[in-house]
């Protein structure tokens, strides 16, 4: 991506798009996808098409699992590349959580506990940093979820946590 930002000749450029065709043809390959979804989102080296571009980063969110939803869930959110979506980047980041990303679950507890995109919500905040805590392995990302989850927590009753707990575990 930086190489063609930055630029380079004609020739590097068609050899650079050929590679990235060639490793993007595997189903297998989600990351080389995304990869060519930029090119045909930018048109680096092909003609730019935003349609065929969005149906390969979807193919390559679902190929993904968990990461590459996430991934795509952050490129809603952030709109440097795609329109900003939160409506859609909430939903890929449910997807990737309900796959087993922590990274998801963490983004959607900070969308929640923000309002980002969505109702400011500390039930649904507690939950998400609940089962990001249940989701990274051991170590301070765990520990920062599980923080994150006791502080949302302060604002809820013990019926509420728990119903929230519930809820995390049953994914």
């Amino acid at each position: 991506q930086l190489f063609y930002l930055k630029g380079g000749t004609q020739a590097e450029i068609a050899e650079l798009t050929a590679l990235t065709m060639r490793a993007a043809a595997p189903p297998e390959n989600w990351e080389a996808q995304f990869e060519l979804a930029y090119l045909y989102l930018r048109g680096h080296g092909v003609p730019r098409d935003t349609a065929k571009g969005m149906e390969l980063l979807r193919r390559a969110a679902e190929r993904g699992g968990g990461d590459g939803m996430a991934k795509l869930g952050t490129m809603y959110e952030g709109a440097s590349i795609i329109a900003r979506d939160f409506a859609q980047a909430r939903s890929w980041y449910e997807r990737a959580a309900t796959a087993g990303s922590a990274y998801a679950a963490w983004a959607l507890g900070d969308m929640y506990i923000e309002g980002r995109g969505v109702a400011r919500d500390n039930r649904l905040a507690y939950k998400w940093f609940y089962l990001c805590g249940l989701l990274w392995p051991r170590g301070e990302k765990r520990n920062e979820a599980w923080r994150a989850a006791d502080d949302v927590g302060f604002a809820l009753s013990r019926e509420q946590i728990a119903e929230a707990r519930r809820a995390a575990e049953a994914l």
